[in-house]
């Protein structure tokens, strides 16, 4: 007799698979790349009295391609330790002058910062003198000029239209100075009318000349020195007609 009995049914096999991973290689790791530190410039503008002035242009500049432009105060924001160059501009009656901080007249200038920054544009002001200042029509005027930007050429104008100057062509010196003279038209009526300098620069200056109804009175001596008991001639021009004269020395009749 048969002692083993067979077993009916079934098996079932549960098969694990396992797979392998291999771990990554150093190489393979990916380590993100740490920013460039920034810091910000900020360029002001001033007058040579220290008042502070503003809307002039800056340009920033780096490797000779600009980067960033804006009206003072205006600041930037730079990669630190990277070289710039910054320029400030001269408009109007402003003409640049030096940097406060290191007191260099060169614009534009080359600039690198590690830190947050403040730099400052000194600015003279152009300014024109008339001598005289008033008198009637026909006036022979002297007009000084200072604080405009140097070497360039200067145009005068009056009430607006450009006039004829002696020397015809006026060109500061290197301080920005020029003297020239002027010829109140014979058109101009009785007030005041103004007179301006412009240079290349975009610097302008204006004073103003009032215009008389009535001509200036004025005197010549013949002689104008001598000793004690000289007689001197006294000539007189454009008093009003038929008027009584009164001559008087150190003002004693």
């Amino acid at each position: 007799m048969n002692k083993f009995k067979r077993v009916s049914g079934s098996l079932s096999v549960l098969l694990i698979m396992v797979l392998s991973i291999p771990a990554l290689s150093e190489s393979n790791n990916i380590i993100p790349q740490a920013a460039a530190a920034s810091s910000t410039l900020t360029v002001t503008t001033q007058d040579s009295q220290g008042h502070t002035i503003t809307g002039y242009n800056v340009v920033l500049t780096q490797g000779g391609t600009t980067v960033g432009t804006g009206y003072s105060p205006v600041t930037f924001t730079l990669t630190s330790g990277t070289q710039y160059s910054v320029s400030a501009s001269s408009y109007g009656i402003y003409v640049f002058d030096h940097w406060l901080d290191t007191g260099s007249t060169v614009n534009p200038r080359t600039i690198s910062i590690t830190a947050n920054t403040v730099i400052t544009a000194v600015y003279r002001i152009s300014a024109i003198t008339l001598n005289p200042s008033s008198g009637p029509a026909g006036t022979t005027v002297t007009v000084t000029g200072s604080n405009f930007k140097g070497n360039t050429a200067i145009t005068t104008t009056y009430d607006g239209a450009v006039i004829t100057t002696n020397p015809a062509t006026v060109t500061s010196t290197s301080t920005g100075g020029f003297t020239e003279s002027i010829t109140i038209p014979s058109t101009s009526t009785a007030g005041p009318h103004t007179v301006s300098a412009k240079s290349s620069g975009s610097n302008l200056a204006s004073a103003t000349f009032t215009v008389t109804t009535t001509p200036v009175a004025t005197i010549t001596l013949n002689p104008t020195s001598g000793p004690t008991g000289t007689s001197v001639t006294v000539t007189g021009s454009n008093f009003a007609a038929n008027s009584a004269i009164t001559v008087k020395l150190d003002g004693t009749n």
